[in-house]
């Protein structure tokens, strides 16, 4: 028998069993239901659930009570698996992202998009953002436009190529955004950045 889906439960109205909610669901053939596939939930979670299902059963006072306290445990239990799962899945992105943030040391001249990046580690696009920013604290599009700027400025300081020329060697597709994006980063033009600091042509 296999129940992959709540869906593909089927209750008979007036043969349901009220003494035995609370306990494992059990096949024909006497066999607990899904055992196999929770075979690595804890052993105080699975205690916990016992005596909550114990509780529930219990006609003594104060029942209900220790029946809430017992799933509250369960619950946060829950929430720590859930986290720690999370955890070791983020951890086994670090080595992929490593390698994508030196493939954009290298190829920042080129448009990447949060989307095609993502693709890359086959996930979605929130999460490859979360994951980037995670581990380089900064978001992956801030990344990028944080290396144009500083080759921006080493071609600044270092050649005599014109403005135009340079927006286009770090990726910029025309003066405006490129000038937009500098002086948002730096505070000044391009212009106005060489001249103060170097002295050079325009």
């Amino acid at each position: 028998m296999e129940i992959a889906f709540e869906h593909q439960l089927v209750i008979k109205e007036g043969e349901n069993e009220e003494e035995r909610i609370g306990y494992w669901p059990v096949a024909a053939n006497g066999s607990i239901l899904f055992a196999r596939r929770y075979r690595s939930v804890p052993l105080e979670l699975v205690a916990w659930l016992e005596q909550a299902a114990e509780a529930y059963h219990a006609s003594r006072p104060a029942a209900s009570l220790a029946c809430r306290g017992y799933m509250q445990l369960v619950l946060s239990a829950l929430v720590g698996l859930s986290l720690e799962a999370q955890r070791r899945t983020d951890t086994a992105y670090q080595k992929r992202l490593l390698e994508l943030r030196a493939d954009l040391q290298q190829s920042f001249r080129l448009p990447h998009t949060n989307r095609t990046l993502a693709q890359r580690l086959n996930v979605s696009e929130d999460y490859f953002i979360r994951l980037f920013k995670q581990l380089f604290g900064e978001s992956p599009q801030k990344y990028v436009q944080r290396l144009r700027h500083q080759a921006a400025k080493r071609y600044l300081l270092e050649t005599d190529e014109k403005i135009e020329r340079i927006g286009a060697l770090v990726g910029y597709d025309d003066l405006h955004n490129f000038s937009h994006a500098f002086k948002k980063w730096q505070g000044v033009s391009p212009q106005q950045y060489r001249k103060r600091f170097r002295g050079g042509v325009s």
